[in-house]
């Protein structure tokens, strides 16, 4: 019953944004104990207990020890952070923030030649971004352009990538975006992992096993809080300046839905596919892509391309 409980308020919470990652996370531990509520103790004894939610929570109620905790009481508590209310912390790096383009060829294209177009800031300035999510997401930030090129993710010396847009140039003027990514949320979501997270971790599987990574991406998901979920609107606006560097100088710009990503894209280095609906339909959407076949618009590409909806954006003088 609680399980169930947790499954309804999930998508309602995390649609209006009205609960921390914190408060989530914990109605998540609530609903999966097989429960109806939990002691404070329990709670505290968890790997949440140490969550800045929680420990704020515990000073504003004093609870004793032994007093039970529902879902309920979680979700309706009025108990906040005020020191991260109204915070922006990304405008600051979009104001140094600059662009660049890099040849990229990755394993998950569908063809040989790719180049990237990256939202990037200078790596002397990391540091005094990245310092309002405190010293453990600074000190993995500095180690982050030597782990994203373990990863096979682009990266560009003297630089912090904060995401990027994959694509290749077709013969007749038009752009092929095959993926836009940022790796900032799991970059900075590690300050939320303990030492206890990580040999829980490894204990799934070796470090860049899928079980270890997965588990440590389900974590980071569960406890994000207001600050953290900024960082995915990276996403939006390099996607963003990448139409509006392009969109007036070539043919056209084809972007796959996730259906068409899902089906015709090579899986990833875990052997899976992912087409987040945020990034392969609401960002197109936003920017007033249509959805057309790919067989009505003779591009000159492989002939094992797959025929299938995907977005596209003609440029002004083709519409």
């Amino acid at each position: 019953m609680a399980q169930d409980l947790y499954s309804r308020l999930a998508h309602i919470v995390l649609a209006v944004g009205e609960l921390s990652g914190d408060q989530i996370a914990i109605m998540n531990l609530i609903a999966k104990s097989g429960k109806d509520a939990l002691t404070v103790r329990e709670i505290e004894q968890s790997r949440f207990g140490a969550t800045p939610w929680f420990k704020r929570w515990l000073q504003v109620k004093q609870p004793k020890k032994d007093v039970l905790v529902t879902v309920e009481d979680i979700r309706k508590s009025d108990v906040k952070l005020e020191s991260k209310e109204n915070r922006n912390i990304i405008d600051e790096m979009l104001k140094v923030a600059e662009t660049a383009v890099i040849d990229w060829n990755a394993e998950q294209s569908i063809f040989e030649k790719n180049k990237c177009y990256l939202l990037v800031i200078d790596q002397a300035d990391m540091q005094r971004l990245f310092q309002p999510y405190g010293p453990q997401a600074v000190s993995y930030m500095e180690r982050y352009t030597e782990m994203a090129r373990q990863s096979d993710h682009p990266t560009l010396d003297g630089k912090i990538v904060l995401a990027w847009v994959r694509y290749t140039e077709m013969d007749d003027g038009s752009l092929w975006i095959h993926e836009v990514q940022t790796d900032m949320l799991w970059a900075v979501g590690t300050r939320h992992i303990t030492q206890r997270d990580f040999q829980d971790a490894m204990r799934r599987g070796g470090p860049r096993s899928k079980e270890a990574n997965y588990y440590i991406r389900e974590l980071i998901q569960q406890r994000k809080d207001s600050d953290d979920a900024q960082l995915s609107l990276f996403e939006y606006e390099v996607f963003k300046e990448f139409v509006a560097e392009f969109h007036d100088s070539v043919t056209r710009i084809i972007f796959p839905t996730p259906d068409y990503r899902l089906q015709h894209y090579p899986a990833d280095l875990f052997g899976d596919k992912a087409a987040p609906v945020s990034v392969y339909n609401e960002m197109p959407k936003r920017m007033r892509f249509s959805k057309r076949n790919v067989k009505d618009l003779n591009v000159p590409a492989p002939d094992n391309l797959k025929d299938g909806e995907v977005w596209v954006f003609a440029s002004r003088s083709r519409k």
